[in-house]
C-alpha cells in the first residue's frame, strides 16, 4: 500500500485529496503545517509528498527545498491555489523550478492527478504486495507491522487528524491486510464491524471512534499471530514425518533386498563362480610342469628294481671285467715327456 503525506494548513482540503488519495488504495497521512511535516518524514516511510505552497510559518517553497534535502528520493508535488496577484499556475512553475516533481493548480482534478502520478511511476490504483518485515520462521512480523513507531498501522491510525482520515486509513488497512495475507479469517467480519464503529462514530469527536478501531486492530493483530503460530508447528511437523518416512524407506532398503537385488545378488555369485573355473581350467593347460614331474615320476618308479636283481647286475658288471681286461697303459715316450714339461700325462685306455 502507497503512503501520502499530505500537507496543507486547511483541514477540509487536506481531508478531500485524502479521499482522492484514498479511492486509489492509498493510505493518507496529514500534516497541518510544514514545521509539522518536517519533523516526522524522516521516520516515515513515504512514496509521495504532496504540499501547498502558500501557508503560515515555513511555507511550501522553502519546505520543498528542505524535504529535498532530508529525503531527496521521495517526488514532492506542490499544489496551490495562487495568492494575491500570483496566480496559481506561476506559482506552481515557481515550486517545480526550485525542486519539485509536479504541480497541480487547485482545486486539484482527478484525472490531473492521475496524469502526473503516472509520469511520476506511481500510477495504478492496486495495493501491490507489501513489503512486510519477516521472523526467522519466515512469516510477517505482524509487531513491526501493526506498532512500530511512525510507520506502524495503529501509528498511522492514532496521527489521523479528521475523521475523514481516520475512516480512509481504517478502510484501506483492513482491505489491504485480509488482501494480501496468507489468512483463513474471513474478512467480512472485520469490514462490517469497522463500518459500525465509523457510523457510530462522531464527527466533531473522533477520539471515541479511534479507540475502537485500534481495539479492533489490535484483534486483528493477536488473530493473525496465532494463526501464524498454528501454521508454523504444522509445517514442522509435516517435515519431521518427512524425515521420519525417509529414513524409514532407507531403513528397510537396506535390511529387506528388493526381488530385483537378490537376483542381481544371485548373477553375481554365478559370474564370480564360472570365472574362478574358468581361471583354473586354462591355467592347468599353460603350465607343463605338473605333467613332467608326473612322468619323471613314473620313469622312476620303472627303474627302481628290487635290491637281489641289484646285486646279481653288480657280479655281472665284476665277471665282465675279468674276462675283458682293459688295455695296459702304455709309456710315453721320453722325448713326448719332455715336450710336456715333465707334466704328468695321462692314463690311455686301449691304445
Amino acid at each position: 500500500m502507497r503512503r501520502v503525506l499530505i500537507v496543507d494548513d486547511e483541514v477540509f482540503y487536506a481531508s478531500f485529496v485524502a479521499k482522492i488519495f484514498g479511492k486509489r488504495r492509498w493510505l493518507p497521512m496529514v500534516c497541518l503545517s510544514m514545521e509539522e511535516a518536517l519533523k516526522v518524514i524522516n521516520t516515515m516511510h513515504l512514496d509521495l509528498v504532496i504540499t501547498d505552497i502558500f501557508m503560515p510559518g515555513i511555507g511550501g517553497i522553502k519546505g520543498i527545498e528542505l524535504i529535498k534535502l532530508q529525503v531527496p528520493d521521495i517526488p514532492v508535488i506542490a499544489i496551490s491555489g495562487g495568492w494575491d496577484t500570483l496566480g496559481p499556475d506561476e506559482a506552481v512553475r515557481a515550486a517545480v523550478h526550485i525542486g519539485a516533481d509536479g504541480g497541480l493548480a487547485k482545486p486539484i482534478k482527478p484525472d490531473e492527478l492521475a496524469s502526473l502520478l503516472n509520469v511520476l511511476g506511481l500510477g495504478g490504483t492496486e495495493f501491490g504486495k507489501p513489503d512486510w518485515p519477516q521472523t526467522p520462521n519466515e512469516t510477517t512480523d505482524w509487531d513491526i507491522v501493526f506498532d512500530s513507531p511512525g510507520n506502524g498501522l495503529s501509528a498511522w491510525i492514532s496521527e489521523a487528524r479528521s475523521f475523514d482520515l481516520l475512516k480512509i486509513s481504517a478502510l484501506n488497512i483492513v482491505t489491504q491486510l485480509f488482501q494480501n495475507a496468507r489468512k483463513d479469517e474471513d474478512a467480512s467480519e472485520h469490514m462490517e464491524r469497522l463500518v459500525g464503529a465509523i457510523k457510530r462514530g462522531n464527527q466533531d469527536n473522533p477520539a471515541e471512534t479511534k479507540k475502537v478501531i485500534l481495539g479492533q486492530l489490535n484483534e486483528i493483530k493477536t488473530a493473525f499471530i496465532e494463526e501464524d503460530a498454528r501454521f508454523i508447528a504444522e509445517r514442522n511437523q509435516e517435515r519431521a514425518s518427512e524425515r521420519k518416512a525417509i529414513r524409514s524407506s532407507a531403513e528397510q532398503d537396506t535390511a529387506v533386498p528388493s526381488p530385483m537385488k537378490k537376483y542381481a545378488l544371485a548373477a553375481g555369485a554365478a559370474v564370480l563362480v564360472l570365472a574362478a573355473i574358468l581361471m583354473f581350467t586354462l591355467s592347468g593347460e599353460d603350465d607343463p610342469k605338473p605333467a613332467t614331474k608326473v612322468t619323471k615320476s613314473k620313469k622312476s618308479e620303472k627303474s627302481k628294481k628290487p635290491p637281489a636283481q641289484k646285486a646279481k647286475a653288480n657280479v655281472e658288471k665284476v665277471e665282465g671285467a675279468k674276462s675283458n681286461p682293459p688295455a695296459p697303459m702304455m709309456k710315453m715316450p721320453l722325448k713326448q715327456q719332455k715336450s710336456r714339461g715333465n707334466r704328468p700325462y695321462k692314463r690311455l685306455w686301449g691304445q
